[in-house]
């Protein structure tokens, strides 16, 4: 299970288009990924993202910079993934 995990977790960092924030190793990610947001991301992302696809990720400051924290669990699947890449894909 943590091994698929794991692999969405690396997908999510391979396909989402965003700046990741560890090294490509799996001694730095596991099941979960943080990746940086661009300057133009709403600022209500973790709201629209919950409220128009039900889909909730943590979004964090540090800084100038914001994050989002993709986190991979066992009821989660390549759907999920697709639906939060679709999301993102579809936010003006």
């Amino acid at each position: 299970m943590r091994d698929r995990c794991h692999q969405l977790a690396r997908r999510a960092r391979n396909e989402l288009g965003l700046e990741a924030v560890a090294p490509y190793s799996r001694d730095f990610f596991g099941q979960m990924v943080t990746l940086r947001l661009p300057p133009d991301a709403p600022e209500d992302l973790q709201e629209r993202l919950y409220d128009d696809h039900r889909i909730e990720i943590p979004v964090s400051e540090q800084g100038d910079d914001r994050f989002i924290r993709a986190s991979f669990q066992g009821y989660n699947d390549a759907d999920d993934l697709e639906r939060l890449k679709s999301a993102l894909v579809a936010l003006p």
